[in-house]
C-alpha cells in the first residue's frame, strides 16, 4: 500500500554490476539512490518530515556513512525516447 501523504514519486536503488567498457573510466560506489519528487517543495517536505528524520534517517545510520552522503538535485531533459 502506498502512503499518498509521502510526496515520493519514485524510489530506486542502483547497485554496480562490476562491468566495464574499455576506454571508459569507471568509478566505485556501493550504490546510488534515486528519489523522485514533483518539485523541490515535495523533496523538502519529505527530507524534513517526522517519518524521514525519526525512522528512515535513523535506519540509514545502520548501513550508510551519512557524513559522506551527497545529494544532487536535477531536472530531466529528454533527448530521445
Amino acid at each position: 500500500m502506498v502512503d499518498r501523504a509521502v510526496p515520493v514519486r519514485r524510489h530506486l536503488l542502483l547497485f554496480p554490476t562490476g562491468d566495464e567498457i574499455p576506454g571508459l573510466p569507471s568509478t566505485y560506489y556501493d550504490s546510488v539512490v534515486q528519489v523522485w519528487f514533483d518539485d523541490l517543495s515535495d523533496a523538502t517536505s519529505w527530507f524534513t518530515s517526522e517519518v524521514f528524520t525519526t525512522t528512515v534517517a535513523v535506519d540509514e545510520e545502520n548501513f550508510l556513512d551519512r557524513s559522506q552522503t551527497r545529494f544532487l538535485y536535477t531536472t530531466e531533459t529528454p533527448i530521445t525516447g
